[in-house]
């Protein structure tokens, strides 16, 4: 996870259309329990694919976890 912690970023440095790695580094944030990092990844994709259910349910996992359901 660390390595990619390093990769994912600097990926998106190049390819900032990629949302699967803006996806990826959520679930990484998600795991590793920095949440105040997650929204901001989760918000990206959702205005770039904003028909893909995904980002919403992976926020309302988030703010569950946080306790604000």
């Amino acid at each position: 996870m660390e390595e990619a912690k390093w990769h994912l970023p600097e990926a998106l440095r190049l390819h900032p259309e990629i949302v699967e790695a803006y996806l990826a580094l959520e679930r990484i944030f998600f795991a590793e329990g920095e949440l105040d990092r997650a929204p901001q990844a989760l918000r990206v994709v959702s205005r770039r694919s904003p028909y893909d259910p995904t980002p919403h349910y992976r926020m309302s996992m988030l703010y569950l976890r946080l306790g604000r359901a």
